[in-house]
Order: C-alpha cells, then structure tokens, then sequence
C-alpha cells in the first residue's frame, strides 16, 4: 500500500490517518463478501471474484482480483443511471489491505489525483461489465467458453469443474459439459477430472 500512496503527495497528517485504520484481513477460500462497501483495497495474496446475478439466479463473472491488483469495492456498480449488485468471493485462500471507505472518501475530496485514480478504474470495471454482458447477450456459448479456456489456462491447463465454469460464464452445466466434449472429439482440448487441458484451441 506504501507504494500506491506514495505517488499521491499525501502530507503526513493524512499517512497518519491512513496508518492508524488501515486493515489487513484474511479471508478463506469460498468467503463472500459481504459488507456494503469495503473501501480502497489491495490484494496481497490470493484472488477475489466479482460476479454478477442473472434474472434466473446464475452467476457471471466480470473479473478477478490478483494478488497486487487494486480496486474500490463496493457492491452496487451505478454510473448513468444502469445499476448491477456485484458480488465478491474469494477463489482462494486471501490476504487483502483495506483503506476503509470512510477514510478513502476524505482522501478523494482532499486529493484530486486520488479521485482521478478511482475514476480510471471504476470506468476500467464498467468496462469489463459491459463486455461481458455484451458477450452474454450476442457471442455463442461455445466462443465464449474458447475465449474463458485462452484467457484462464496456465501451462495449457486449468483446474476447473465444469459447474464452475458454467458459474463463471452464467451458463447451465449441462451445456457447458455438451460444448466441452465436443471440443475434445475435435482435439482442442483434453478433458480429466476437474481439470481441462488445452491442445490445439
């Protein structure tokens, strides 16, 4: 957190304060989080993600927190006037650090980069919501599932259930199952249990 303060001229008075509250929580693995809005967080290890609610209950990622990453977490995403509750889950074992919203909010009015900052990423997440809810409504399940496998793999292989999968794309099982072993019969991909590995995607 020393390193992202340390770019906004911040006087010591208000180090101070940011010392004096600033949080470190461990979260297991499978945690929702559920407090209405967490702050300025910062990922030391591990990985949160955020995800979206269907009309029929299924979920949709919009993306993950990596250890490093940074963000303002607050679980209604409102900007002119389209609004989505974002829910947040650990995939992992996490540590993160936390300026409270509370205290974020005078750094921001005090601080005009600090607010510039948010701004870039809050319209980075918007961003991401809107591509994701644009590949829901008019990319083909079995793109979008190539498109999750190239983004997702690490050594040409992720650990992954297929209802996990299904999860993160806001899909049924069985269709993502169906879609999957028709890439393995066409040799793009390799199917064991819990996990699925890439040949020729």
């Amino acid at each position: 957190m020393e390193n992202f303060l340390s770019h906004f001229e911040i006087e010591k008075q208000d180090l101070k304060l940011i010392q004096e509250h600033l949080q470190i929580i461990n979260i297991e693995k499978d945690f929702k989080v559920n407090d209405k809005c967490l702050g300025f967080i910062k990922i030391l290890k591990g990985e949160l993600r955020a995800f979206i609610l269907t009309p029929n209950a299924k979920e949709i990622t919009l993306f993950h927190l990596k250890e490093n990453d940074e963000c303002v977490i607050c679980s209604e995403c409102n900007m002119d006037g389209i609004s989505y509750d974002v829910f947040i889950q650990s995939t992992q074992n996490t540590s993160i650090t936390i300026i409270p919203s509370s205290i974020f909010q005078i750094l921001k009015e005090k601080y005009p980069k600090i607010n510039d900052y948010v701004l870039s990423l809050i319209t980075k997440r918007f961003n991401t919501l809107i591509k994701v809810l644009e590949q829901a409504l008019f990319m083909p399940l079995s793109s979008r599932i190539c498109d999750f496998l190239k983004e997702n793999t690490s050594n040409n292989t992720l650990k992954i259930t297929h209802e996990a999968l299904a999860n993160h794309l806001g899909s049924a099982r069985e269709a993502v199952s169906r879609i999957l072993k028709e890439l393995e019969k066409e040799g793009k991909i390799k199917l064991e249990r819990s996990k699925i590995i890439l040949i020729s995607l």
